[in-house]
């Protein structure tokens, strides 16, 4: 998938994040929402949270110009500065 600062690969199985062309993007998921009501999906059977994991982290990087979280945003810019080139 593509955002507007990189190209992102997404693993299905482990939700793993990686900024192309080879650089581990590491995200994690705020623990202290787990005790929050869980978010209906309606394609899943029963409680999947790397299924939620894992969407939410495509809409996030979907719109990674939107991104506030200096960690993830210097881990972004970081993969960019080193192999990736506009255009």
């Amino acid at each position: 998938m593509e955002g507007k600062l990189a190209r992102y690969r997404l693993h299905l199985g482990t939700a793993a994040v990686h900024i192309e062309p080879g650089h581990h993007l590491c995200i994690v998921p705020d623990r202290s929402l787990a005790s929050r009501q869980p978010i209906y999906l309606p394609f899943a059977e029963g409680s999947h949270p790397k299924v939620a994991e894992l969407l939410s982290k495509m809409f996030l990087l979907i719109s990674d110009d939107q991104i506030t979280d200096a960690s993830i945003l210097g881990q972004i810019k970081a993969a960019h500065g080193e192999g990736r080139q506009s255009g």
